[in-house]
């Protein structure tokens, strides 16, 4: 299966072409009558208009929704905004207003009347749909995530904004899912509250929209949301289908739920279990799947509960989680003289899983197990029984599977659905997802208010055969092979305490890896580049866990990744944590290693099936190469496939991938399809023309990677001539979009190298932000790039600010200026850093007033005292920013005030010697100083800790001098006044052996001449 890219989900299309495909489905019963109810909503004058139309899951909730709006609303002018909180439910709805096979029509489009084309977008934060700066003002239909939009609303996106605005008032919102409608966020989308820092809501702003929600489980316990959803739709529900009517109707089965135990003991460890308990829908731990899968005493308890009620549960789908499962399974059914086989996605199995799924349609087999094949999207046949094999946490997932068996006689199904759940006896109490009649819905064993994200198969971290391994027991390899297999993989290592992890040392230290692949590889590099010039103080602690620092934590994905619920890595998050705490806890800050994977491209099956299929070798040749290959012990095939057959089979399907990626179909073509065909068949003008066009198709939507790879294909075999000059001209353009090296440093030169915000001159924090960010609107011209230090640019986000102005475009005083969480993190470096104040106070006002404000400033941090004088430019009404700098300055003078008096006293220092000021310990002496010729400085302690930073602490720590001693060379160059004198030591009265022991430990430190300059410092 071919991998769908952005492109796909545009679709943009004559109607007259649509029209001549008409869908020929018709609605039955209930859904013409919920359709009838619709329409009469519609056609009313009652505002505001909301109304929500219920239907269980098996009875063609979205068919009937995207039948309405055709045939109405889309007819009358309208646009339709459609959200759901999952990617599952935006390609179903996609795939409702259109086939998923072009070439065998059914447009349900085609209803629509007065228009002539139509245009469909889906929108959310992954990569292969489009982002909300693509919306344009002309589509029709915008099919997206609700995290998306609510984002977007929030920070009045101009191209959403422009969707809006061009609909006129003629809006209908479809909300997917409707019972997550209460939710805060949806909620204050759709109508708003009554906060003064909320913005107008959608019906604040159009009165006159209309909201249509659609839910199978449209009832709450709870009155508060129950309230809600009467707000959100006034006029309530204006269809229900009654599950009893339609099981009577035999549009429902009857489900009949069967628990069968199989007195088998499980348990997770504790962190297995504590991640459970955080997120239900990581599902159980793949490796406690696979050993569930094996249990041989299982997998005959399951054949045994179909062999003895066949009569019972006749035609039935069993589903299971490992291809050797499946295999298992089925060879002890076929035992039975069960007539049965297997449906899974793997390598070469294409056409068995096609004769097994014909088989059972037509009564040939009694039972077919899969995994997960048959979850959705197939059209599977009166199954009169459905097997779940393992419990599961995920609702979806377990919504997914009980539909197969759902249907009724009138949809093709059963009158019955037996539901039958294997459970085994769980050590813990886990809140599984079961199915509750009642509701017609997925719930929970234990109420509780958690949201469900979709379920997903955690990807290994520690060797690149688990990952084959997954590709090759279930899981469908979609597109280029060699994009399944990691680039590489970093290496992080890192001491972590309280944890049962296995390790790679006997001091604690943990060594992990981190698998990296070509789409999130980037990502990872501007991450890591990022973070080596942060203040990794709070990271450089075994203690700290995720929650600690979600916030940071979280800020770093949003910056450098998609949102985390919209991504194949699931754990990035703790990907990020664990970079952040490798990081943290390296003395120099030194990143992670990266390991690259430099015989990946020898293990590339595409480049394989290339070579032979080009060479047109035979059967004969192909198989002797592969088994030469697999058989050679310098090669990993062998390990990778732990069978020569099921490495036959991978081969096999990169050779229909390789042969058949392309859809051949005759379908509607899309614009960029008719221009590819030019390129192909076209004079010379048109193929110029052509290219020229894509260029442009390129910048103002979205081309295929593939037309991308094309266009440089035609520029490298033409180069000379006019169509090279063409295709590299294109291919400039479209690279255009993207800022070189080159670019970056001529922006950071003509801006001085310095952070127009707050005046940091460190080039290795420098950055080149989009004035009007990108996030907005692609503008790499010069005048809308200026050079921000990573601080400032991280705190600017998305927000349009141009520093190179130095009056601010504010008409009133903004409400907020605010120190508090600065402060809370000041160290002691920072508090008698006048520098440190400077660059804080130049960013606090110029964000205040949204420009360049600051003229000059200059600050005087003299122990306890603080105080600053500063000049705005012309055209910043100082009287805005005064009252907050009054309130901030007590606070800073408290904080600073605070953090001083935390420090211990000297202990020895240059004019006194008393015996009190000697701290002796054990194991340790340490050394407090007093910086009697630094005015900024009134007193401090400074120690080191073996493998840390040199830094000033509040307490005595537990070191030998001797590994003090080791480091204090090191940094003793940056050390400019006098702590400690032989003088000092000599007079001080303490006993023999400690005087002695002072004595070494400054004999130690006589480097550079000077025999009286030692301390510790950060």
């Amino acid at each position: 299966m071919k991998t769908k890219e952005k492109a796909d989900f545009l679709f943009y299309a004559d109607l007259d072409e649509c029209r001549d495909q008409l869908s020929t489905r018709r609605p039955v019963k209930h859904q013409e009558s919920a359709i009838y109810k619709l329409n009469d909503w519609f056609k009313s004058k009652e505002f505001p208009a909301g109304t929500i139309m219920v239907l269980p899951t098996g009875s063609g909730k979205t068919f009937t929704a995207v039948r309405f709006l055709c045939q109405k609303p889309l007819s009358d002018g309208y646009k339709v905004l459609w959200l759901a909180h999952t990617h599952h439910l935006l390609e179903q709805a996609f795939y409702s207003f259109i086939p998923k096979d072009k070439t065998k029509g059914g447009y349900e489009v085609g209803f629509i009347q007065n228009k002539d084309d139509i245009k469909i977008r889906v929108v959310s934060g992954a990569s292969n749909n489009f982002n909300v700066n693509q919306i344009k003002k002309t589509d029709d239909i915008i099919i997206a995530t609700l995290q998306t939009i609510t984002n977007a609303y929030k920070k009045n996106h101009p191209q959403l904004e422009e969707f809006l605005k061009s609909a006129d008032g003629k809006l209908i919102v479809v909300f997917d899912e409707a019972h997550h409608a209460p939710a805060p966020t949806y909620r204050k989308l759709l109508i708003g509250d009554n906060s003064d820092d909320v913005r107008e809501s959608l019906r604040e702003r159009f009165p006159e929209i209309r909201i249509l929600g659609l839910t199978a489980t449209p009832t709450y316990n709870d009155e508060e949301k129950k309230g809600w959803l009467k707000e959100i739709f006034p006029q309530e529900i204006i269809y229900q289908a009654p599950i009893d009517g339609l099981i009577l109707e035999k549009i429902l089965a009857k489900p009949k739920i069967t628990e069968s135990k199989t007195h088998i003991e499980q348990e997770l460890d504790e962190r297995q279990y504590q991640r459970l308990v955080r997120d239900y829908e990581k599902d159980i731990p793949q490796k406690m799947i696979k050993t569930l899968a094996a249990n041989k005493n299982r997998n005959q308890h399951i054949v045994d509960t179909y062999v003895n009620n066949k009569d019972k549960y006749n035609k039935t789908i069993i589903f299971a989680d490992r291809f050797e499962q499946c295999e298992y399974l089925n060879k002890l059914l076929l035992d039975k003289n069960i007539r049965s086989d297997v449906m899974y996605s793997a390598t070469g199995r294409q056409k068995a899983n096609t004769e097994a799924l014909d088989k059972f349609r037509n009564n040939e087999i009694d039972v077919i197990i899969n995994i997960k094949m048959l979850t959705e999207g197939t059209d599977v046949p009166d199954v009169d029984s459905i097997f779940l094999t393992r419990q599961t946490t995920s609702e979806i997932l377990l919504t997914q599977m009980v539909g197969r068996a759902l249907r009724g006689p009138k949809f093709g199904g059963s009158e019955d659905a037996n539901l039958v759940f294997f459970i085994d006896n769980w050590k813990q109490q886990i809140n599984w997802a079961i199915w509750d009649s009642e509701k017609w819905g997925a719930g929970r064993a234990i109420a509780d208010e958690t949201t469900v994200s979709p379920p997903w198969d955690l990807i290994s971290v520690k060797l690149v055969q688990d990952l084959i391994e997954k590709l090759g027991s279930g899981e469908t390899i979609t597109g280029s092979f060699n994009k399944s297999m990691p680039i590489g993989w970093y290496q992080v290592d890192f001491f972590r305490s309280n944890e049962s992890r296995k390790s790679d040392g006997s001091d604690g230290k943990t060594k992990e890896l981190i698998m990296v692949f070509e789409d999130n590889a980037k990502g990872y590099e501007l991450l890591i580049e990022y973070l080596k010039d942060k203040n990794f103080e709070k990271f450089d602690d075994e203690s700290i866990r995720l929650k600690d620092c979600a916030e940071e934590v979280n800020i770093w994905n949003q910056k450098f990744f998609q949102p985390e619920n919209e991504q194949i890595d699931r754990d990035i998050l703790r990907n990020i944590f664990r970079i952040a705490l490798h990081i943290g806890q390296d003395k120099d800050n030194n990143p992670p290693k990266f390991i690259k994977f430099e015989e990946r491209d020898k293990y590339d099956l595409d480049n394989i099936v290339k070579e032979y299929v080009e060479a047109d070798y035979g059967p004969r040749t192909v198989d002797t190469k592969l088994r030469s290959l697999y058989d050679n012990p310098e090669q990993i095939w062998s390990t990778l496939y732990y069978n020569y057959d099921l490495f036959k089979s991978q081969y096999n399907s990169c050779v229909e991938w390789y042969l058949n990626g392309e859809n051949n179909g005759k379908g509607i073509a899309s614009e960029e399809e008719r221009l590819v065909k030019i390129l192909q068949n076209g004079t010379l003008q048109e193929k110029i023309n052509a290219c020229n066009s894509l260029a442009e198709l390129a910048i103002e939507e979205e081309i295929h990677d593939s037309i991308f790879n094309l266009l440089q294909k035609i520029a490298d075999e033409n180069k000379g001539h006019e169509l090279g000059f063409a295709a590299e001209n294109a291919v400039k353009k479209i690279l255009s979009q993207e800022l070189t090296e080159e670019d970056k440093d001529r922006i950071k030169r003509r801006d001085g190298y310095l952070c127009l915000c707050c005046g940091e001159y460190s080039k290795r924090k420098l950055q080149v932000d989009h004035i009007n960010p990108s996030y907005y609107k692609m503008d790499n011209s010069d005048d809308n790039l200026q050079t921000l230090c990573n601080k400032c640019n991280g705190l600017k986000g998305t927000e349009t600010i141009d520093f190179r102005v130095n009056k601010t475009p504010l008409k009133e005083s903004p409400t907020n200026l605010s120190f508090a969480k600065d402060l809370e993190f000041a160290e002691i470096k920072g508090i008698i850093d006048p520098g440190w104040w400077e660059k804080l106070l130049r960013r606090k006002i110029n964000f205040f007033y949204h420009c360049g404000a600051v003229k000059t400033l200059r600050v005087d941090a003299t122990g306890e005292n603080f105080n600053f004088q500063y000049e705005l430019h012309e055209g910043n009404p100082s009287e805005w920013i005064l009252p907050h700098l009054q309130k901030m300055t007590i606070s800073i003078q408290k904080t600073q005030k605070n953090l001083l008096e935390s420090i211990p006293q000297p202990i020895i220092s240059i004019e006194e010697s008393k015996s009190d000021y000697l701290i002796r310990t054990n194991d340790a002496v340490i050394v407090a100083a007093k910086f009697a010729l630094d005015e900024y400085f009134k007193h401090s302690v400074y120690m080191c800790q073996p493998n840390r930073a040199f830094r000033p602490v509040d307490y005595l720590g537990f070191y030998s001098h001797g590994k003090i001693d080791k480091h204090i060379p090191r940094i003793l160059g940056k050390v400019e006044k006098v702590l400690l004198s032989k003088r000092g030591i000599n007079n001080v009265e303490v006993d023999e052996k400690t005087r002695n022991e002072l004595l070494n430990l400054l004999k130690s430190l006589e480097v550079k001449g000077s025999k009286n300059r030692i301390g510790y410092y950060h």
